[in-house]
């Protein structure tokens, strides 16, 4: 039976996989607990679980309720570990960012056209 844990942290990537047809969508979640070891852990969600994560943002902070499981490969010497989400709660939004002006002046941009 496949171990069930709860996975707390900010959101890297929000991504899909499209495979034979099924869409899976994955959340790349970083759960660093110290600055000078950064972890982060994959998610997929599959099946009725693929709409867990619609709306989720980069940057947004979740809660997720994911089960770990692996098989070995053909070789029995190397194993293969998969964390399948089936819930995913927002619990802290991806902070906003305004928009940055530009100054031409601190680019060296000119105003004046390309001679060629």
């Amino acid at each position: 039976m496949p171990a069930e844990l709860t996975i707390v942290g900010t959101v890297q990537k929000v991504g899909v996989r499209v495979w034979n047809e099924k869409r899976t969508p994955f959340l790349v979640i970083d759960v660093t607990d110290k600055p000078e070891y950064p972890t982060s852990v994959a998610v997929e969600f599959y099946g009725k679980s693929a709409s867990a994560v619609d709306g989720v943002a980069a940057g947004a902070t979740v809660e997720i309720e994911a089960r770990v499981s692996s098989r070995a490969a053909a070789s029995g010497d190397r194993y293969f570990t998969t964390v399948n989400g089936w819930k995913c709660k927002v619990i802290g939004e991806a902070a906003q960012t305004a928009p940055q002006a530009t100054d031409p002046a601190a680019t060296g941009a000119r105003d004046e056209a390309i001679p060629f």
